[in-house]
């Protein structure tokens, strides 16, 4: 076998290795709460949104 070709086969072996372990400590990670909204809740956000894109929209009215 190439010195290359050890080269990569150790690479890949450490990889592996790295993986595994990442991957075991995300597995000890406890899950994530899911958020649960209001079914009115988007509804309000949209129109809050519509609301500002409104007022923003119009331009800003400077004093003299």
């Amino acid at each position: 076998m190439s010195q290359l070709r050890m080269d990569h086969a150790a690479s890949l072996t450490e990889l592996h290795a790295q993986k595994t372990a990442i991957e075991a400590e995300l597995s000890e990670q406890p899950a994530e709460p899911i958020l649960g909204l209001h079914p009115v809740a988007l509804r309000r956000y949209e129109q809050n949104v519509a609301d500002l894109h409104g007022v923003f929209g119009e331009g800003l009215v400077t004093r003299q």
